[in-house]
């Protein structure tokens, strides 16, 4: 019995570990970002709870605005340049095509703002060109690592 607990104790740390590392890597990617600024806004985009749904969600948010991305450019349009908007969510390609959107969209209204994508690189490239675009001083830190 003592074993079957002991096993059943190892399991649930061991899983606890592996979702854990991913959130402490991003905590300290924002605790450094913190610590360069006075003051920075975060904006956490909500996902969906599967792999399938956050697919369609991205390419929705690819074809028109959606809620979220809408919310982040009113954010981005309403604080101080100087000040950074940190962008992530639990599902990277989710919050890479709400920044890519909320870009777009705001094109001519969002120059100067001073943004970072916590995300993987693979989306890196394709927000680099639609930041330029807009005017955006994007910046970029994986904390998927």
């Amino acid at each position: 019995m003592k074993v079957i607990i002991m096993n059943i104790f190892m399991l649930l740390l061991l899983s606890g570990c592996a979702t854990v590392g991913g959130m402490d890597r991003r905590e300290a990617d924002i605790k450094e970002i913190r610590s360069m600024y006075e003051t920075i806004y975060i904006f956490e985009v909500p996902n969906t709870d599967t792999v399938i749904s956050d697919t369609l969600l991205v390419a929705t948010i690819k074809l028109a605005s959606s809620k979220p991305s809408d919310d982040l450019l009113v954010y981005m349009q309403s604080i101080s340049a100087s000040d950074p908007i940190v962008v992530y969510s639990d599902s990277d390609a989710v919050a890479a095509a709400t920044l890519e959107r909320a870009m777009k969209d705001g094109i001519g209204t969002i120059d100067g703002k001073l943004v970072y994508f916590l995300g993987a690189e693979k989306y890196w490239e394709s927000l680099t060109d639609v930041a330029k675009e807009a005017g955006v001083n994007l910046r970029f830190s994986n904390s998927t690592l």
